[in-house]
């Protein structure tokens, strides 16, 4: 008997250590997972988290509901930026990227944005041939970027106040050339080199959620190099939690079967103040303008983006620029750009290639250059 009692003792306290073992990992390991939960909640909000479970996770998801586990288990950890960009090699540092402006360094980081590429423009390439003048034009209109990050906190956003999320060295190159046989005055050469630094913050101000801070050196100057701008660009964008601001903006659902574009018109709108400021350099004044004296031009910049457009493969964007002169000439300008354009990749998603046609009316920033132009291009974006 005292044997059993014994063995009867021992199963019991080994049992007890077993079940501790097992369930306080366990434990812990949940409470772990509650606090990425609520990172991620804090710093996207809980609609957002959702619906990218949802649309990149169908399966899980529906696995879940039926153990009753959280679908925003299922939530990715790595962000979207790290499929943006081209690579050339495995361990390349930093991304490369190809896109049609500057300033567009990054997409909104909102995890119910499939893919980083959807908010951003390609660098666009065409070329054409008038027989009946027996004249040819070719444009090259881009912006190679080279974002190297320099600071990227894993903190939570704070939900009374904007704190520090993101910092970015972001060296670049932007080529704008038209050239035409027949007609000089339908000419563009420009190009600019910048470098300056890119920053986000988030948080919760009233409707604020994210705020973006840019500024940058800049040198604009032609292909010959003769003469040139030296220039500085400061750019301030807010990001609110309006419809179509911080993400994507349904309007009328398709019965699609795909969960990503499944409405017939999504729509996506940004708007930032822009300003610059510099002197003309060289010998001779840059582009088509005939002064060279400092300048100083302030103004608001809005974009309106459709992805798709009615259909799948199509979209539509509008950008308007209107800079007030403080000082130097012109005393106003402004630039209007719209542009159709018709994805060519096999994956709706990653929208690498292009067709597209574009009109552009107004001056060039920096150069001031006049562009009045109607284009078919080939679009790249990476």
């Amino acid at each position: 008997m005292s044997f059993i009692r014994c063995f009867t003792r021992f199963y019991v306290r080994l049992a007890a250590l077993l079940h501790i073992g097992i369930l306080v990992p366990a434990a812990l390991g949940q409470d772990e997972l509650e606090v990425e939960l609520q990172k991620l909640y804090q710093k996207y909000g809980r609609d957002s988290v959702t619906r990218k479970v949802l649309r990149d996770n169908p399966k899980p998801v529906v696995a879940t509901q039926a153990h009753e586990v959280p679908e925003d288990a299922f939530a990715p950890e790595e962000a979207n930026e790290t499929r943006e960009g081209l690579r050339l090699f495995k361990a390349q540092p930093f991304p490369i990227l190809i896109r049609k402006t500057y300033s567009d360094v990054t997409a909104v980081e909102d995890p119910s944005i499939a893919d980083p590429l959807r908010t951003v423009d390609g660098a666009k390439f065409s070329y054409s041939y008038d027989y009946q003048t027996n004249s040819s034009q070719w444009s090259a209109v881009g912006a190679l970027i080279a974002p190297i990050k320099l600071y990227d906190s894993n903190q939570a956003a704070s939900q009374s106040r904007m704190s520090f999320d993101e910092l970015k060295f972001v060296p670049s190159v932007s080529l704008n050339r038209v050239t035409n046989d027949q007609d000089k005055s339908k000419e563009v050469d420009e190009v600019t080199f910048r470098a300056g630094l890119f920053s986000t913050w988030l948080g919760t101000a009233g409707p604020l959620r994210r705020l973006i801070l840019s500024g940058y050196a800049s040198y604009a100057t032609d292909s010959s190099f003769d003469n040139g701008i030296v220039a500085g660009e400061f750019d301030l964008e807010p990001i609110m939690n309006l419809p179509g601001n911080k993400t994507f903006y349904r309007i009328g659902e398709n019965g699609s079967s795909k969960a990503r574009r499944s409405a017939l018109i999504e729509f996506h709108w940004r708007a930032h103040l822009h300003a610059e400021f510099g002197d003309h350099v060289g010998d001779g004044p840059v582009g088509s303008s005939n002064d060279k004296d400092e300048f100083f031009r302030i103004g608001p910049v809005a974009g309106l983006q459709l992805d798709p457009f009615l259909l799948q493969r199509l979209r539509a964007s509008v950008d308007y620029t209107y800079l007030v002169g403080v000082s130097g000439i012109p005393s106003a300008s402004h630039n209007f750009n719209a542009q159709l354009s018709l994805i060519l990749d096999r994956n709706l998603d990653t929208q690498h290639w292009s067709l597209g046609a574009s009109y552009q009316d107004g001056e060039t920033p920096l150069v001031q250059e006049r562009v009045h132009t109607f284009l078919l291009s080939l679009g790249v974006k990476y």
